[in-house]
């Protein structure tokens, strides 16, 4: 799978965008998909 700089930009974007949510209000959900994405980050860098 090739990754553009583009999709690596846009997750970043996501996980910022997400941590700002956490602190503001601490959601589970958030919590939940926040890490999935970090977890998902890391394996399209492996």
């Amino acid at each position: 799978m090739k990754v553009t700089n583009f999709k690596v930009s846009l997750i970043v974007l996501i996980i910022n965008f997400l941590k700002e949510n956490k602190q503001t209000k601490k959601n589970i959900g958030l919590d939940k998909y926040l890490y999935f994405a970090k977890s998902k980050m890391v394996f399209i860098f492996k």
